[in-house]
């Protein structure tokens, strides 16, 4: 059975074909609107992500802190020498072997603590001896509570820098690296990773004037014990 489909005339077709291509010009134009303004909302963020990037890579580096504070250690000490006087501070300084690499240097480091620093003070030495007792006497009577050969000790001072503190606190203290106490003081206490110069100062002066002599005597842990003599002229 032959089935009648309903006939089209040429402006019903064309008025389809015209509306259908509205329709599909619409559309394109709504897709465009819709693209464009993803992309105008996605071009902050991309710009934020540019930034943050070049934000992130500006930014100094975290210091590496595996390294030491001190450049080396005064192992052993052979003499002690007088070096100068300054603002009545009579100095003398330590020398000796100097550690600075190597295996013994490292484990000298690690028994200071000084393992963690971000950088590295190749200038800065400390003495690895730990100092057991200082003392002071004179060759003469300086007063009348203090004869010949009797020790100094509380009338004399001794300026030191211990870096120990700096170390122990986390590398935060360094003002406090300087210290004066009269050496009756220091020989209640641990003198270890000091540097090796001291300076030494009198606290009183003697009841006569003239040329003093004194002997400054040092012991170490070791027991190894050294001197050194302080002329001083008392004016």
């Amino acid at each position: 059975m032959k089935k009648n489909f309903p006939k089209i005339g040429g402006f019903t077709l064309f008025f389809v074909i015209s509306r259908l291509s509205t329709r599909i010009t619409q559309a394109k134009q709504q897709i465009t609107k819709l693209m464009k303004g993803g992309v105008i909302l996605l071009l902050p963020l991309f710009f934020f992500s540019c930034e943050s990037s070049n934000s992130e890579n500006d930014k100094p580096l975290p210091p590496k802190k595996n390294g030491h504070y001190l450049g080396g250690y005064l192992s052993e000490v052979d003499t002690i020498e007088n070096s100068y006087t300054s603002n009545s501070f009579h100095y003398i300084t330590m020398k000796g072997k100097i550690v600075n690499k190597g295996n013994l240097f490292e484990q000298t480091a690690k028994l200071c603590g000084d393992t963690s620093y971000f950088s590295f003070q190749e200038s800065l030495i400390a003495l690895s001896d730990t100092i057991h007792s200082i003392h002071i006497t004179c060759n003469r009577d300086f007063d009348i509570n203090h004869k010949t050969n009797e020790y100094l000790d509380d009338i004399v001072s001794l300026n030191f820098i211990s870096f120990c503190e700096f170390i122990n606190t986390n590398y935060e203290n360094l003002q406090n690296n300087t210290k004066e106490k009269s050496i009756t003081e220091i020989n209640d206490i641990t003198l270890s990773f000091i540097d090796p110069t001291l300076g030494i100062r009198f606290l009183k002066t003697p009841i006569n004037k003239g040329e003093y002599i004194f002997t400054l005597s040092i012991t170490y842990n070791n027991e190894k014990k050294q001197e050194i003599r302080l002329n001083v002229d008392f004016k």
